[in-house]
């Protein structure tokens, strides 16, 4: 399945320099139910803390990228991050939409 945001203007992604390595927080407001944009109140926003920054280009191509839908194996890849765990991890919380029949977008390589 490809994906993209599902509400980019309500998603954040902040580099976090910590004495102990950097860290990418994700601030966004998807499991925030309804009534919590209702009330007289700000709805507070949750966030996704992933440890490193392994994830930034894949997240910035999102970014760049929207509205078009992209498979996770077109996301920029470091050496040993699974971007399959990226984005079912945002999936799970309601931070990207998948559509099925959309193509990848990845150039093949051709054969000799």
């Amino acid at each position: 399945a490809a994906v993209r945001w599902t509400n980019p203007s309500g998603v954040r992604v902040v580099v976090e320099t910590l004495a102990t390595g950097a860290e990418i927080q994700i601030y966004h407001f998807g499991d925030n139910d309804a009534a919590s944009h209702q009330g007289t109140e700000e709805p507070t926003p949750e966030c996704i803390v992933l440890e490193g920054t392994d994830y930034l280009p894949a997240l910035q191509m999102l970014f760049r990228k929207h509205p078009q839908f992209l498979h996770a194996g077109d996301l920029p890849k470091m050496p040993g991050v699974d971007n399959g765990e990226l984005v079912e991890g945002l999936m799970s919380h309601g931070l990207l939409e998948a559509k099925t029949s959309a193509p990848s977008t990845k150039k093949r390589k051709r054969s000799s």
